[in-house]
């Protein structure tokens, strides 16, 4: 599922949008069109161009959206990501069903800290990308973008809200970062509790007031500030796909669970035959698996349960699994995640209430 920029087309009255809003396609707009608006800065109505310029991660890794509710945050956000085809993270605890489409959505039902255990995890793997500038020819890191949305009632809740604004400040750019940050004000409260930025933000990001529905003051660093008026952006935001509510097949669970329950009977039955789990592993041994390391980190827990939490803070295995080429995932954390994830898919591992077990 994703969402996309529709383009200017004519609406259901047959009016064009070119008429609507006195510009056409972005690519033969002016550059900077001005108009003068008497006593304050200058009306800009090239929408499309001024947008897509916002979400260039080369040019602006750090994007600030603000104004008082009701003036069209979430949407104005909408449709930034529209226009972009990297992968999309978004902070949100409180996250509401169908929303953010086309995007992997972090903290939801106020899971603060699955926001501080992600951030942790942007800013370890942001190191590591420069790690690998120092020692890869041409390195060109994979783009990431990273939507804090209403920063202001969540930030004093989480730990590394201002370790995260200042490197999206200084570090974001050459890492493939880019963040997107939505609060009600501009203040360092709002921001996290960002005190000591001020500086760093007025000159290094893009700032996105929005006045109004449809109108908004845009400042691009080093550049003088203008007046944005544009359309609904609604009408402009295709969805891709439909985010439907997930089936479980109930009959594939029993199945599976049939199955696992006959495979732990004739192990219990032949107590000299190799286990489901030593076939596993000796031909994962055999083939050199990626997941050799947290099966080994699994078999040394001797039986104990354990948190999916626990295995990706554990130092030990993060350290096995970093570099290892095969798991998905762009950090040690989230390659642990997805390697539990696969063994229990192959009911190796077993999860009762979020704790794991081997079988």
């Amino acid at each position: 599922m994703d969402v996309q920029a529709l383009p200017v087309a004519s609406n259901e009255l047959g009016q064009s949008a070119e008429t609507r809003m006195g510009q056409g396609d972005p690519e033969t707009q002016p550059s900077n069109p001005p108009l003068n608006a008497p006593g304050g800065s200058p009306t800009r109505n090239d929408w499309q161009v001024v947008f897509n310029r916002v979400v260039n991660q080369a040019e602006f890794p750090s994007v600030f959206i603000y104004g008082r509710q009701g003036t069209g945050k979430t949407t104005t956000v909408n449709y930034l990501l529209s226009l972009i085809a990297n992968r999309k993270v978004v902070l949100d605890p409180h996250y509401r069903y169908g929303a953010w489409k086309g995007c992997e959505v972090k903290g939801k039902g106020m899971n603060y800290a699955e926001i501080d255990e992600y951030i942790t995890e942007c800013l370890e793997d942001i190191q590591t990308r420069y790690q690998r500038y120092a020692t890869v020819p041409s390195y060109r890191p994979d783009i990431v973008t990273v939507v804090c949305e209403e920063l202001t009632n969540w930030a004093e809740h989480i730990t590394k809200g201002k370790a995260f604004t200042k490197a999206s400040l200084s570090d974001f750019r050459k890492a493939g970062y880019q963040s997107i940050s939505v609060a009600h004000g501009d203040t360092n409260t709002a921001r996290g509790g960002a005190s000591g930025t001020r500086k760093m933000r007025d000159e290094g990001e893009v700032h996105i007031k929005l006045l109004a529905k449809g109108k908004a003051r845009i400042t691009f660093p080093d550049e003088e500030p203008f007046i944005l008026q544009y359309p609904n952006l609604e009408l402009y935001t295709q969805v891709v796909d439909h985010e439907e509510p997930p089936v479980i097949d109930m009959g594939s669970i029993r199945a599976e669970s049939d199955s696992l329950n006959s495979l732990l009977d004739q192990t219990a039955q032949h107590p000299n035959e190799p286990s489901v789990w030593e076939v596993a592993k000796a031909q994962m041994v055999k083939v050199d698996s990626p997941l050799l390391p947290v099966i080994e980190w699994i078999e040394n827990r001797a039986g104990k349960s354990f948190t999916l939490t626990l295995a990706k803070e554990n130092k030990q295995l993060r350290a096995a699994v970093d570099g290892v080429i095969g798991l998905d995932g762009d950090s040690p954390r989230a390659k642990i995640e997805w390697a539990v994830k696969v063994l229990h898919k192959r009911s190796l591992i077993l999860c009762s209430k979020g704790t794991y077990k081997q079988i």
